[in-house]
């Protein structure tokens, strides 16, 4: 499936299917990190950093990506401002860099899922723009 299906493909999903999936990935990038030596902390860290990173590709934060991160994690307690603090930085070029090296180091599976997980967040508003678009075609490649 080329890049363009996988989004066609990722947009036509609904909330809840955006949700399932979000979730599914979380726990295959979990997983593979703990397989490769990962403690639960550094894989949670890596995982907040692919946030970071797929949130912040447009330069913004939106209430959908907020929303669709909350319900994939089931945070009760996180507002939009937390979660916007949070997901800042991304777009920071060196940040991108080391990134995009640190999944391109990883097996193909893996990286599969980080990228999908990336695409829900980017399409939780039903568009991707073209900074999304750069940055997931940069990731996947």
């Amino acid at each position: 499936m080329t890049l363009d299906e996988m989004i066609l493909t990722t947009i036509d999903l609904n909330y809840d299917q955006k949700v399932t999936l979000g979730r599914k990935c979380v726990q295959e990038i979990s997983d593979g990190l703990f397989a490769i030596g990962f403690s639960e902390e550094m894989a949670s860290t890596r995982i907040c950093d692919c946030i970071r990173l797929f949130v912040s590709a447009d330069k913004k934060c939106s209430q959908e990506e907020y929303c669709l991160v909350k319900d994939i994690y089931e945070f009760t307690d996180m507002s939009y401002d937390e979660f916007f603090d949070f997901s800042n930085g991304g777009t920071n070029p060196r940040f991108i860099t080391a990134m995009d090296a640190f999944i391109d180091a990883l097996d193909p599976d893996l990286k599969h899922y980080i990228c999908l997980f990336g695409l829900c967040l980017l399409v939780s508003d039903d568009k991707v723009t073209r900074e999304e678009y750069a940055l997931l075609r940069r990731i996947c490649e």
